[in-house]
Parts: C-alpha cells; structure tokens; sequence
C-alpha cells in the first residue's frame, strides 16, 4: 500500500494552492487536475482524466473526472493492470445545486483510496447548505462504511474564495468538519 496524504492534508492543500491558480485562468478544472495530480507519486500511477493536460501518464476518463490509479507494470493502456484508485476527484463549476449533488454522488459511489468534491458555489451559505445536505445523504447511504472520508473544497465565485471540509461517515451518521 502507498503512503498518501491524508484527505484533510488534499483538502488544505488544494485550498491554499487553487485560489491564485484559479484567478488567472478560464479553464479551472484542468488547473485543480493539474494541482491534485502534483500531490501524488508519479511513478506507477496512471492519471485519467477527460480534459488531459499535456506530458506522460495520462489516460482516459475513468469513472470520474479524475482518477489516479496504483498501477502494475506493463501496459497502462490495459485497464486491468491497476489495483486499486488512489484519488477520485470530481470537479463541477455550474453553482446550480443538483449538478453538484449529481458529481457528488458519482464521488460517493466510487471505491478509491481518496475522495476529492470541488465546486463552485454562490458563497459561503450555499457551501455550507451543500454540505449540510451531503452530510444527511451519506447518512442515509447504505453503502458508505464507517471511517469513510470525503474531501470538499468549494469555491464561492470571484475571486474563488475556498471553504473546505472533511466530511466522514462514523456509524450511522456523518459528521463534517471544517477546515477553515
């Protein structure tokens, strides 16, 4: 198994690098692949991603947004050589409430070692309704185990203004905390 930041060391990390990121581009999903991929191991690993940036090691999209997967050696065309998803990451942009909540759940019922949401909301109440309303979700999923995490990082619009939380099913319910 490989040493990996924690979620709450993806989530901090990811706010404090975006914002600058984030304020002088119009492609903002390519920017946070490009800033989560920088916070894992390069060698063995196959970055899948629909919107690739330029250079090797990367693959189609896979499940979600982007993936990186622990992969064997071989042929990283080959989709079975990875053994396990390291980071699932799914970003959406349109602030309206269900898109977020359609990625989200896509985030939810993928099996990685990782879980990453960033989004784009109207400001700091929309974060927090978000949240709010993810957390009575993966209380009520009957799939989610205990322990398991999930990163959100949601920007309120111009300038992109971070909030993030570290959102984890503990028994029957989900708690979050935030993280700044």
């Amino acid at each position: 198994m490989r040493d990996l930041p924690t979620t709450e060391t993806l989530v901090r990390t990811l706010a404090t690098a975006l914002p600058a990121r984030l304020d002088d581009v119009h492609d903002w999903t390519s920017e946070v692949f490009k800033a989560a991929v920088a916070l894992f191991p390069s060698t063995g690993c196959t970055h899948h991603a629909g919107r690739r940036t330029t250079g090797d090691g990367w693959s189609p999209e896979y499940l979600v947004d982007l993936c990186i997967t622990d992969d064997l050696e071989g042929d990283a065309d080959d989709p079975f050589t990875y053994r396990q998803v390291l980071l699932a990451l799914e970003c959406e942009w349109t602030p309206a409430r269900n898109s977020l909540k359609y990625d989200f759940c896509k985030l939810v019922d993928t099996r990685a070692a990782r879980r990453i949401f960033v989004g784009c909301v109207r400001g700091q109440e929309a974060a927090q309704a978000f949240v709010d309303q993810a957390i009575e979700f993966l209380s009520r999923h009957i799939l989610v185990a205990a322990g398991e995490e999930y990163g959100v990082l949601l920007f309120a619009s111009s300038p992109p203004t971070p909030h993030a939380w570290v959102l984890t099913k503990d028994g029957a319910c989900a708690t979050a905390r935030k993280l700044n």
